[in-house]
């Protein structure tokens, strides 16, 4: 039997109310990695803690981590840091931070504002980022570096990518693979990085890209 856990990151601008949308931004622009990689070890810390779930069917030495985009990212992070993940899922994942950190004018006009701020085209919001995420960023660049936990990493891992991934170029999958040969590497041809899906997604049956990736994520938990 497989248990599934959601994590949503505590600083990703959602409520209980509105999980899904972005209600409070201030607590989006005040989100950083340290806060990420934290929920993580807060998710493992319940799981294995908690006298809620059921213990009997519950068996946590076999601790799957699945991630997708930055959360993919998050999640190598998290794995190379954590030895209670015993197997690793990455779904159309950055395989690095730096090259999305701003330089030069971007970054000193961050600096001076404090803010910077990005379009969400779905919600039509300005999605802040405050200049702290940067920070936290310099502050803990030994530990958010994504190739060098990749390249550390001897659990099982599954790495899956679509070559007509328009947000997460399909060459970032393949770095991964290069950072860990030992790898399995799921190539979706001409599929793009959210499978087919969309939010909100209205129909009763999941995308045909998306059910084979889940099939072949179901298939990789077995082994």
């Amino acid at each position: 039997m497989i248990f599934i856990y959601q994590v949503y990151f505590s600083f990703n601008g959602g409520t209980l109310e509105q999980p899904m949308d972005f209600p409070d931004l201030e607590a989006f622009g005040n989100n950083n990695y340290s806060t990420e990689v934290g929920d993580i070890s807060r998710m493992l810390d319940f799981i294995y803690q908690s006298n809620s779930l059921p213990r009997k069917r519950l068996d946590v030495s076999n601790t799957t981590l699945l991630g997708h985009s930055r959360g993919g990212g998050m999640a190598i992070l998290a794995a190379g840091l954590d030895d209670r993940i015993n197997k690793l899922v990455t779904l159309a994942a950055i395989s690095d931070l730096v090259r999305r950190q701003p330089t030069g004018p971007l970054l000193e006009r961050w600096k001076r504002n404090g803010v910077s701020h990005v379009m969400n085209k779905r919600t039509g919001q300005q999605m802040p980022h405050f200049y702290q995420m940067h920070e936290d960023y310099m502050e803990n660049i030994h530990i958010f570096d994504i190739p060098l936990m990749a390249k550390k990493l001897s659990i099982p891992w599954l790495i899956v990518h679509g070559t007509s991934d328009e947000a997460v170029g399909f060459s970032e999958a393949e770095e991964l693979r290069d950072f860990n040969p030992k790898a399995a590497f799921e190539v979706m041809e001409g599929v793009n990085h959210v499978f087919g899906a969309k939010h909100p997604w209205t129909e009763n049956e999941l995308p045909e890209d998306l059910n084979k990736v889940l099939t072949r994520v179901h298939g990789f938990l077995k082994e």
